[in-house]
């Protein structure tokens, strides 16, 4: 979540603690105005002048900035950005190093009273969070609905989880994973929201009992929380191949907000620069410490992934600590002995990265409902486009809101600020707008029309949002329920995976004969699959193409065709699981050898969640044994899903290189040459049609494969 903290002006300004100005009894400065860079040259240098009591952090927020276009990216080219999410954590850690500056500060006020405002802090805080929030709510869902109504699933908890700030452990509740890219919910990203909403009703409390203890044991409460947090995002890691809970998790994902918690309480007066004398050793040593730390910010940005091996926590670690090292680089003390802190500062502080900075909060909240809008109502539409289209909306509509909505309410209140919009004075600006005649009524009258018309449509799509999207219901009910009048088979008990593999707790039916008996139905004409110019026929003494001859592991495709497969070739062992990554399927393949159901044809259809390396399909190849032949089947989604791409290239090459034992299903031709048989998602097949023309092209694979000897 992009940290409102430091937007506000009485955020980023902020007293040194109630020292006295200039930090000396008598008001004068106790260090040099100007701080040269060179050593001993009468040269002039960087500059870093005293500041008055209330100082400003610099460069904030253009590392908040710098965060803000790395998640951006993220979801809308990752292929250029894959580590972009970890500008979350960028985020956690800039919240809690200021949060706690802010609490610190009212501990230690002028009048010694040593005390927390409890109220006026939580207060503070919701009129900086919840008015973007409700606004982007409002605005988005109606937009969501015409676009698609499946975006629109499960709405009704996501709201009740975003406006109460407790969406991430809603969403967990309610079993939806962060990581399925198949069914993304329009408010997901709400959950950095949630996480950091309840660091600030809790920290306040546990901040009076750490002032209890002496000074120089109060740093180490929030290292030893943050401990805890690594601790448990690396057990809940472990323990599940979705990594959701891990993610998701307040107790799991809270250790930048911690780490930068404990920054505060080691840097002492880190507002004003007037408390610092000049040190040019140690602000060169920190501003070396804090460029290292930005450069490393920046390269795991570009280099990690969301599936990178260690990334929870251990690369996500690295990226807190070196986001505390570059917030520290710009504190009051390093800064007053200039140099390259000062230049570091500088470079943060250019202007444009000022601007988008300070509304990085807004933009952070609007991009991600808008692009799924976009990708709906444009769902081929190339990365650059995506990037291009939902940066620009986004900064709008967060330009806006920051000077309509948010400012008005933080200042006024929100309750002022809305009578204000309903009646306000003449002259008034507190709703963003100068109001001074009669002439403005006719446009008072047409906004609350238009006003009224937008709640109503606000109403009437969350009423008539369905409680499952129809791909959840596809993949919910894979076979579809006989008449009460023909007999079922009884259903087989489903195998346990082998221990330790990592679908031990997510399996899904693998077998036919788990789901009910299959009614023949009626469908019209499919198109013909993609097919060579000449029909393959089988090679001498050929296995033949039977239910018993076939297993296939795979994702939520595979679960989603999962009727149309068992019609065709009945007995066929069918291992599905929703968004499950390719790092599940070698555990698989080994516990299916070991059960005896790995058939001589294993079909993997797993492209669509992750990426697949060339060296993980050759794993697999020799998990089979020489004697099978593998069939890999590509992948098909949107533009942005950059994974499905090189995914589908890995396959390509890994069956260049072995013709005589793997065989490429072009799952990705086929559906990009009838793309009105898949569900709105762009992924998934839809039942029957689409169902049976993946089976057409599955067919046709396997046809190719009994060639191979």
């Amino acid at each position: 979540m992009i940290s409102a903290v430091g937007t506000r002006r009485s955020d980023r300004y902020l007293p040194s603690q109630g020292l006295p100005p200039q930090g000396v009894p008598d008001g004068r400065s106790n260090f040099p105005a100007t701080v040269r860079l060179s050593n001993g040259s009468s040269a002039p240098a960087i500059e870093v002048k005293p500041t008055r009591s209330h100082g400003y952090i610099g460069g904030l927020d253009g590392l908040r900035a710098l965060a803000c276009m790395a998640v951006l990216l993220y979801h809308t080219w990752p292929a250029i950005m894959p580590g972009g999410f970890l500008g979350v954590d960028v985020f956690f850690v800039l919240s809690g190093f200021l949060i706690t500056a802010l609490l610190i500060r009212e501990i230690y006020n002028p009048q010694g009273q040593h005390r927390i405002n409890f109220v006026q802090f939580w207060l503070r805080r919701w009129r900086r969070l919840f008015p973007a929030v409700f606004t982007v709510c409002v605005v988005s869902i109606p937009l969501a609905w015409a676009a698609d109504p499946n975006l629109l699933a499960r709405i009704k908890s996501q709201l009740l989880g975003t406006l109460t700030f407790s969406y991430n452990w809603v969403a967990l509740g309610t079993s939806s994973s962060y990581f399925d890219h198949g069914n993304p919910r329009l408010l997901t990203n709400m959950w950095t929201l949630s996480v950091e909403q309840q660091f600030y009703l809790v920290w306040p409390l546990a901040l009076i009992c750490i002032f209890l203890l002496p000074r120089r044991w109060r740093p180490a409460v929030p290292i030893a929380v943050a401990g805890i947090s690594v601790a448990l995002m690396a057990w809940f890691a472990a323990s599940s191949p979705d990594p959701s809970r891990a993610y998701m998790g307040t107790d799991s994902h809270s250790f930048g907000l911690m780490l930068g918690a404990a920054l505060a309480f080691l840097s002492p007066q880190p507002f004003d620069t007037s408390q610092h004398r000049a040190h040019r050793g140690f602000a060169a040593l920190w501003g070396s410490i804090g460029i290292l730390g930005l450069a490393g910010i920046i390269t795991a940005f570009i280099l990690l992934s969301d599936s990178a091996p260690g990334i929870y926590p251990w690369w996500t670690l690295l990226t807190v600590i070196a986001s505390a090292c570059t917030i520290h680089a710009m504190t009051a003390r390093v800064q007053a002995g200039g140099g390259i802190a000062a230049l570091l500062r500088i470079i943060l502080d250019l202007k444009p990265l000022q601007w988008i900075g300070v509304r990085s909060y807004g933009i952070y909240l609007w991009h991600w409902p808008l692009l799924l809008i976009w990708q709906r109502s444009a769902p081929h539409s190339p990365n650059w486009l995506s990037t291009l289209v939902v940066a620009t909306v986004a900064t709008v509509c967060a330009a806006l809101s920051f000077s309509l909505v948010e400012n008005p309410m933080r200042r006024a209140g929100i309750i002022r600020t809305v009578r204000t919009w309903i009646t306000p004075a003449p002259g008034s600006k507190t709703s963003g707008f100068k109001t001074s005649s009669r002439r403005s009524i006719p446009w008072r009258v047409i906004a609350y029309v238009a006003t009224a018309i937008w709640i109503g449509l606000f109403s009437i799509a969350v009423i008539q949002a369905p409680a499952q999207s129809d791909v959840e219901r596809a993949l919910a009910d894979p076979a579809p329920t006989p008449p009460a009048t023909q007999p079922q088979p009884a259903p087989k008990a489903n195998r346990s995976p082998a221990p330790g593999t990592p679908e031990a707790q997510h399996k899904a039916p693998k077998s036919a004969a788990n789901s009910p008996a299959i009614q023949q139905q009626p469908t019209p004409a499919l198109p013909a699959a993609p097919q060579a110019p000449t029909q393959p026929q089988p090679a001498p003494n050929a296995v033949p193409i039977t239910g018993k001859n076939i297993t296939i592991i795979g994702d939520s495709v595979v679960r989603a065709a999962m009727y149309a497969l068992a019609d065709r070739w009945p007995g066929i062992t069918i291992d599905s699981g929703v968004s499950r990554q390719g790092e599940a399927i070698a555990g698989l393949i080994s516990a299916h050898a070991q059960d005896g159901t790995l058939g001589h044809y294993v079909v993997v259809s797993n492209a669509t969640n992750g990426k697949l390396p060339d060296s993980m399909l050759r794993n697999w190849l020799e998990l089979i044994g020489k004697s099978r032949v593998l069939v890999l089947v590509t992948g098909h989604g949107p533009a942005n899903d950059s994974w499905i791409a090189a995914s589908n290239e890995a396959i390509t090459r890994v069956a260049r290189q072995n013709p005589q034992r793997v065989v490429m299903a072009d799952w990705n031709r086929a559906a990009e040459a009838h793309p009105e048989l898949l569900y709105s998602d762009g992924v998934h097949p839809k039942r029957p049609e689409g169902a049976r023309y993946y089976c057409d092209m599955l067919a046709h694979a396997l046809s190719r494969a009994q060639q191979l000897r």
